[in-house]
């Protein structure tokens, strides 16, 4: 089979390599489609220091090896008391503690993909694949918002209007938010965001957004606010300008979700969080029902990925141009990774 094989830093190469083995506890399943995460794309290109010893260290002890682990894949072995069959079109998420497909194991850049069980989950047969690689980054938004425990009357902010941004703020909407706002600076993306419903879009490149909340609320400020845009400025990310206005945007005593991972250390004085006793909330990872759950909002029109995929590509080989348009979004119009269709 053909895969990108990572050597190191910016060093990736398009390999014939033996298919793996089916073992127990796990499937092996031919790719059908894939998209690079920012995250991996950052570590690949050294822009972001998170998770670069550990890729170093896997390469130095096993040998190159596949990045990637938002994918769409057929089942073409595996043992059937797992409840999983050959055939089965099936989609990852991180729910298996220790075992990160392209991090803790070789990945999905590749034709065929060998993951752990307690990761898979099945797609609804009206998910298209091109669709299927959002999947994994959505089924983390699921219990994110899940631990966020939004109620009918909060007002929502959602700083960044990219995918996870728009993930977040489609789901606030289905978990009862009264009202959630979308901060951004694209108008592209603020121009989906009010496609996808969200009730008020603020561009942050034109006026105050913590103002512009404030104002919104009556000066109370918001019940949640959600940093979905924090991390490099190189590719286009806020730093850690977001995380701040976050801070000052959400009321006294409300809840701040960090979602996005920040490229070097931030520093604030915790005494702000502890003034206006807000509860900072890092999310963990869902559950396999977390996983069917996010099938089923998608397969039912209730969340919506379409508008978000801007770019497709076809073929294994095309995976340079996905992390280079991925990486550069803003430059190249796209607000999903873009997706290699590979079989």
């Amino acid at each position: 089979m053909r895969s990108w094989q990572v050597y190191g830093v910016n060093d990736m190469r398009l390999e014939d390599i033996p298919i793996p083995e089916a073992r127990p506890g796990w499937a092996l399943a031919r790719v059908r489609a894939f998209q690079p995460s920012i995250t991996e794309v950052q570590r690949f290109w050294g822009t972001s220091q998170r998770g670069q010893d550990k890729m170093r260290q896997t390469i130095q002890e096993k040998g190159p090896y596949a990045m990637g682990h938002e994918v769409c894949a057929d089942v073409v072995a595996v043992d059937e008391r797992s409840g999983f069959r050959v055939g089965d079109r099936v989609a990852y998420s991180h729910a298996a503690p220790g075992m990160v497909s392209g991090d803790d194991y070789p990945g999905c850049f590749a034709e065929y993909v060998l993951l752990p069980i307690p990761s898979l989950f099945k797609v609804d047969a009206s998910i298209p694949d091109v669709e299927c690689p959002a999947l994994q980054p959505l089924a983390s938004c699921v219990h994110d918002v899940e631990e966020a425990r939004i109620e009918l009357h909060e007002t929502v902010v959602v700083f960044g209007q990219g995918v996870m941004g728009l993930n977040m703020a489609q789901l606030c909407r289905r978990a009862g938010a009264e009202r959630v706002i979308g901060v951004d600076v694209r108008d592209q993306c603020l121009a989906v965001s009010r496609e996808l419903g969200v009730d008020v879009q603020v561009n942050a490149g034109q006026q105050d957004p913590v103002a512009a909340i404030r104002d919104l609320t009556n000066g109370r400020g918001a019940d949640v606010a959600f940093d979905c845009a924090s991390g490099s400025p190189e590719v286009g990310l806020s730093g850690g300008k977001t995380l701040f206005q976050a801070i000052e945007a959400v009321r006294i005593g409300g809840r701040l979700i960090q979602i996005a991972f920040h490229h070097q250390p931030v520093l604030f004085d915790p005494n702000q969080l502890r003034a206006k006793r807000i509860k900072y909330i890092f999310p963990g990872e869902g559950t396999g029902e977390t996983m069917a759950l996010t099938s089923r909002l998608v397969a039912s029109g209730k969340v919506q990925l379409k508008p978000y995929i801007t770019h497709v590509l076809s073929g294994v080989e095309k995976l340079p141009d996905a992390m280079e348009i991925t990486g550069h979004k803003a430059s190249h119009g796209a607000i999903n990774p873009a997706v290699v269709i590979v079989a």
